[in-house]
């Protein structure tokens, strides 16, 4: 079963780095979103991940 296509939006800081917001779109879930970003790496302080739903 494929996974649907979704629209995900991250702000995230790396230690000693400016905010970054890139955006990721395609048949991913947060986990995918977290991985593809290396969110969890040590050197990313801090992070946010927004679903963007179309209106």
């Amino acid at each position: 079963m494929s996974k649907p296509y979704r629209k995900w939006k991250v702000t995230m800081k790396e230690v000693g780095g400016e905010v970054l917001t890139p955006e990721l779109h395609g048949p991913y879930d947060l986990e995918d979103v977290k991985d593809h970003f290396g969110l969890e790496e040590n050197d990313v302080e801090w992070y946010s991940i927004e679903e963007i739903k179309d209106e």
